[in-house]
């Protein structure tokens, strides 16, 4: 054997064999997303109302003025729904005022009247609570409501006709709302309600004998905001 050929044979073996050929790893399964959960809807919700009051039936007549302020501020609370039907109970805190500036006779002396102004002043304060049950339409949210509680009455007057001029009554009553809400924001609601009152009055007597009736039933329309939790 030639030397040459002893060399070339000596490099042939010398080259090292090629690497094993490596086979490439699964691709990695996409990862598992979980479903968002659904947040739950709030269940708390408190507000404030103002607007105007209107006073029915004897009352209105017996002691004017018919029309006043109203205002309330509820807290509520959703325990149950079905579908789009929302039930809850609220309490609610109602005030109301009836004012009207009146003429009469006021005695400066023994024997001597002169002519004097002063206010007949009728104020209400109840205390409500209420079964409510609401519709739930996207953003609007109409809503109907049935309670009872108990009103905190005051009367007063300089007239003669009304003498002794005062009364304050603790009287119960019974309570029908409707409305609805609209939302305007996140969680936040404006809106319209309007309820009726029924109070169990006993008559209010003057001195002269005559029998009034002074608080009566009530009608109130209101402006409404709240936020719910």
């Amino acid at each position: 054997m030639s030397p040459a050929l002893v060399l070339v044979m000596f490099f042939v073996q010398a080259e090292p064999a090629p690497p094993p050929a490596v086979t490439p790893p699964p691709p990695a399964p996409p990862p598992v997303i979980a479903p968002e959960e659904t947040p739950e809807p709030p269940v708390w919700a408190l507000g404030l109302t103002i607007g105007g009051g209107y006073r029915v039936g004897k009352a209105a007549k017996d002691v004017p003025p018919a029309l006043g302020l109203a205002f309330s501020t509820f807290a509520g609370r959703r325990y149950a729904a079905l579908g789009r039907i929302e039930l809850g109970v609220s309490a609610s805190f109602y005030y109301q005022r009836y004012a009207r500036i009146v003429t009469f006779k006021k005695m400066v002396s023994p024997g001597m009247e002169v002519d004097a102004q002063g206010d007949r002043l009728l104020s209400t304060g109840e205390f409500a609570a209420s079964q409510t049950l609401t519709v739930v339409l996207g953003r609007y949210r109409p809503w109907l409501a049935v309670g009872g509680g108990v009103s905190i009455d005051h009367f007063t007057s300089p007239e003669t006709r009304y003498r002794p001029g005062e009364s304050r009554r603790t009287l119960p009553l019974v309570l029908g709302a409707a409305g609805f809400h609209l939302e305007v924001a996140p969680q936040t609601d404006a809106g319209l309600q309007l309820d009726y009152a029924h109070l169990f009055e006993p008559t209010f007597t003057t001195e002269g004998g005559e029998r009034l009736h002074l608080f009566g039933d009530r009608l109130a329309a209101r402006l409404e905001m709240q936020y719910r939790f």
